[in-house]
Parts: structure tokens; C-alpha cells; sequence
């Protein structure tokens, strides 16, 4: 499977910045990266997260920018097929527990 890669670490800017959050925010990388087009493309996305300059990243963030991905495939198992975190398990951890947060508000 082709990768798409997105680096978050983009997104913060030391020494002014080092956490990303906002629920809007997150909505808005996944529509400007085009996650769903590429995922449709059969392609899998490879977000990377590199914890010497990203020190945090909010849950808000994290939702905002899986929903429309949740409201597709629904199952943390199905969205594991399509994307890949290559992360620290700090953020490995955090990103399991919204998914699974999101997980249980789409099959509500």
C-alpha cells in the first residue's frame, strides 16, 4: 500500500510553540492534507510525531482531525488498515484513547 505521509511536527514552531490543539485546527489539517482522498486513493496515512519538538498535543486536536475518518470506518480496527502513527507511545497512548473515545460516539 502507497504511504501518505503527514508530519505534525510541522505544525508547532519552537521556541513559541510546541503543542497542537483545537478541535477546529484538527478538522482543518484533515481537510487541507486531504486524509479521506487519499485513504479513497488507497493509500495509507503515516502520521509522524517527533516528541523532541512536539511536547503535547490536545485531545480536541486529536478528534477534530480523526471524526470524518471515525464516521466512515466507524472501528478503531478499521481505522488501524488505513493509518499508521509513528510516534512515542506517550503519543501512541494518547491517540488509542480518542480513537476508541470516537470509536464509541460513531456506533452510539
Amino acid at each position: 500500500m502507497k504511504e501518505y505521509i503527514i508530519d505534525l511536527t510541522s505544525l508547532v514552531h519552537p521556541p513559541f510553540t510546541d503543542s497542537i490543539s483545537g478541535r477546529e485546527f484538527g478538522e482543518k489539517h484533515a481537510e487541507d492534507t486531504k486524509v479521506l482522498d487519499h485513504i479513497d486513493n488507497g493509500e495509507k496515512i503515516v502520521i509522524i510525531i517527533d516528541n523532541t519538538f512536539v511536547k503535547a498535543i490536545n485531545d480536541s486536536f486529536i478528534k477534530g482531525f480523526f471524526n470524518r475518518i471515525f464516521e466512515k470506518f466507524h472501528t478503531v480496527a478499521e481505522v488501524r488498515k488505513f493509518v499508521e502513527l509513528r510516534a512515542h507511545d506517550n503519543f501512541q497512548r494518547l491517540f488509542e484513547k480518542n480513537w476508541l473515545i470516537l470509536e464509541a460516539i460513531h456506533n452510539a
